[in-house]
């Protein structure tokens, strides 16, 4: 029993002592862009399915430059969305367009969905507008958003009403 458990810490502590005497083997693993397994949940049971770091990253960015855009125009602050805007959209919005009127007033947004589309490296996000009027609630206005890779960032490129629910 004795040799069973000198074996055993023997096995245990050569096992914890590679990564920890070998600095590299943590910094491949954080500089590692390959793909990577996740899991899915189908009736019960878990089936690996492959996700591309690259996916999740162009996700983000992409988010990244709707949340942009959204927070200038909550600012009404056309020139500041600019830098978040393809040459199309800029030729296309102009400040009374893209700051609409003075009331009612956009409170908050939220982007409630991003993904990508089938005309890749495009994603489409969906923005919920929150509006007040004379300080009450005034109703809620749904967009769309294009961001599309437009040389090495994504930029958005459509602006989109979806949906109104005023009150």
């Amino acid at each position: 029993m004795v040799v069973v458990c000198g074996l055993a810490y023997v096995a245990y502590s050569q096992s914890t002592q590679g990564s920890e005497n070998n600095p590299n083997e943590a910094t491949a693993v954080a500089e590692d862009s390959s793909d990577y397994l996740a899991t899915e949940s189908f009736g019960g049971t878990q089936t690996p399915a492959v996700t591309s770091k690259t996916e999740v990253v162009n996700t983000d960015e992409a988010k990244a430059v709707a949340n942009n855009f959204m927070n200038a125009r909550l600012e009404r602050d056309y020139i500041g969305a600019q830098p978040f805007m393809t040459q199309n959209l800029i030729e296309n919005l102009n400040q009374d367009k893209f700051a609409g009127t003075s009331s009612p007033s956009m409170d908050r947004f939220e982007i409630t969905s991003i993904q990508e589309t089938s005309k890749a490296p495009t994603y489409e996000a969906t923005v919920k507008t929150y509006w007040l009027l004379s300080g009450d609630d005034a109703g809620t206005v749904i967009y769309t958003i294009s961001v599309k890779k437009d040389g090495e960032k994504y930029l958005v490129d459509q602006f989109t009403e979806k949906t109104t629910d005023w009150k």
